[in-house]
């Protein structure tokens, strides 16, 4: 997916990366993650390694790589920068720091930007079969949670092709508010994908429009979408979410998700955990 984007990027920084994956058995594919920092070495990450490629970007680079990444239309990516990032079609997700613009007290942009990091998603989670097994014992809703950069999305990702590829009965809705699914991988698996929608709005838009069986949105959190999921789960529409959490207990502590446990929108909650030989994941019902 990076490969994709390296005519976006300084070319001095092009460079590196081709020359630092050549010597690497993957190749570029085994960079997870991409930092460029003004007036300081740019680095990968390489599984849970950060690596510096030694190549420092100026502000003009900075200003240079945002045109490109927005094919010269800033203004139509204006909201997300605002928000912090930018999304691509291929789900590699670019956060953006620099110095925030306010009027009377509401964020309308940032300027002078000091930093880009690009996100590569995995293509599958490791614990496809784990997550598909899980699924299957589902009757109302799954939620996904781990620590952040664990990999939440990625199962997310990963299960929800599976059900539409594997699950011929049943009809997939994504609603992908921070634009991190691929948009072909959805079109190959046959993923009904709501792409930059606020949540609330794309599961209503779903429920009402596209008949789904299934469906699915990243990081829940406000009220208004726990009201969604209950007109969601009162027609018989199975749901998968993801949330920030260490543990389960964690989780269940934060007043944000009592909604979501007052509606009981789900049944299965499947912990991923990172461990010194890769990743494990604990499944669970409800208490």
């Amino acid at each position: 997916m990076l490969a994709d984007i390296l005519h976006c990027l300084p070319v001095a920084v092009e460079r590196e990366l081709l020359r630092f994956s050549s010597s690497r058995k993957n190749g570029i594919s085994e960079i997870s993650e991409l930092r460029l920092m003004l007036g300081r070495s740019s680095s990968v990450t390489v599984g849970r390694e950060r690596l510096f490629i030694g190549v420092s970007v100026t502000k003009q680079d900075m200003e240079n790589t945002v045109h490109k990444l927005c094919q010269g239309a800033v203004y139509a990516y204006r909201d997300t920068i605002t928000e912090g990032y930018i999304s691509l079609d291929d789900g590699i997700r670019v956060g953006i720091c620099g110095q925030a613009r306010y009027e009377s007290d509401r964020l309308v942009g940032v300027s002078e930007i000091s930093s880009l990091i690009f996100r590569v998603p995995t293509a599958v989670s490791s614990l496809a079969n784990e997550l598909f097994s899980a699924w299957k014992d589902t009757s109302r809703g799954m939620l996904i949670y781990s620590a952040p950069g664990i990999g939440k999305t990625t199962a997310l990702r990963t299960l929800v092709s599976m059900i539409s590829e594997e699950c011929v009965n049943e009809r997939v809705a994504v609603v992908d508010e921070r634009c991190e699914f691929s948009v072909e991988e959805c079109r190959r698996t046959g993923v009904i994908l709501l792409r930059g929608y606020k949540r609330a709005d794309g599961m209503e838009i779903a429920l009402r429009t596209m008949s789904p069986t299934v469906i699915a949105v990243d990081e829940i959190a406000a009220r208004a979408e726990s009201s969604a999921m209950t007109e969601s789960l009162n027609s018989g529409i199975k749901l998968i979410a993801t949330a920030h959490a260490t543990d389960r207990s964690e989780l269940e502590r934060r007043g944000g998700f009592l909604p979501f446990v007052e509606a009981l929108a789900f049944d299965t909650f499947f912990g991923i955990f990172h461990t010194d030989t890769g990743y494990s994941c604990k499944v669970e019902g409800i208490v």
